[in-house]
């Protein structure tokens, strides 16, 4: 279950410092980040693979900076609940088959139970609230760039919502369903322990037929696919996601490659 709490859009902008002028109207709505330098929120790959154990292939750590799967039951204890707010380089998502979780995309908090799927976007900021010792199912985080453009549609990614920054990070799978993403995770995981796997394509295949898969279970979203609204959530998600690289107004102006007259 997700709970829509503060807005995300506003306290992110006070997060990054950004002036009132460049963006108007926008209000400091909370002081959960306000002794965090936007430096110390990224965690580097590095650092996180320096603490997982030893049992992790050469293969795997080769890897690991675009593509990587596990168990979560195998690298439970490895995970630091304690852990202030966050941000990554790569897109992660964990699915529970068992225990529960609780954790934070931005600010909205999610309570995670089995049949639960949870992405949240590179550099998006992320918490763990808590984990239960009996928590079980898989976790992947991948770099967008594995998708190979020759193989996969460019914008094919954009329908998922599951993958944007503004979204619900949430998808629920039905218990009829369960064998068919299992085994898809299990194809995922099984290819990444292979040591004469080369490329990322078969990663990219599995991945791209699971979004698919989940797609079917996600709510439908019943805003107007008007062209201001369309605009508004581009604008959105591409502030999410450069907010510490592009500073006004006119930087997401240029970044979206849109023509517009702006003024003092």
């Amino acid at each position: 279950m997700i709970y829509s709490s503060i807005g995300c859009f506003n306290e992110l902008i006070r997060l990054n410092k950004l002036s009132y002028k460049s963006f108007s109207g926008s209000v400091a709505m909370s002081h959960i980040y306000k002794n965090i330098h936007k430096d110390s929120l990224l965690l580097k790959l590095e650092d996180i693979l320096a603490t997982f154990p030893i049992c992790l292939s050469g293969k795997s750590r080769s890897y690991f900076r675009c593509f990587h799967i596990n168990r979560i039951e195998d690298f439970r204890s490895f995970v630091n609940v304690k852990q202030p707010p966050y941000r990554k380089p790569v897109t992660d998502f964990m699915f529970l088959t068992g225990g529960t979780t609780t954790r934070f995309k931005g600010l909205d908090r999610c309570e995670l139970s089995p049949n639960h799927f949870f992405f949240i976007p590179a550099y998006q900021i992320r918490t763990v609230e808590s984990m239960s010792a009996d928590i079980t199912g898989f976790f992947c985080h991948f770099d967008m760039e594995i998708f190979n453009k020759n193989i996969i549609q460019q914008g094919v990614l954009n329908q998922f919502i599951f993958l944007q920054y503004i979204g619900n990070p949430v998808v629920h799978v039905p218990d009829e369903a369960m064998p068919n993403i299992v085994h898809l995770l299990e194809r995922l995981e099984t290819e990444y322990n292979n040591e004469s796997v080369n490329d990322f394509n078969l990663f990219s295949v599995y991945l791209l037929a699971l979004f698919f898969e989940l797609h079917r279970f996600t709510e439908k979203d019943k805003t107007p696919t008007n062209s201001a609204t369309l605009l508004t959530q581009r604008y959105k998600n591409a502030l999410m996601e450069h907010i510490y690289e592009l500073q006004t107004v006119a930087d997401y102006v240029t970044h979206l490659g849109l023509l517009l007259f702006l003024t003092e």
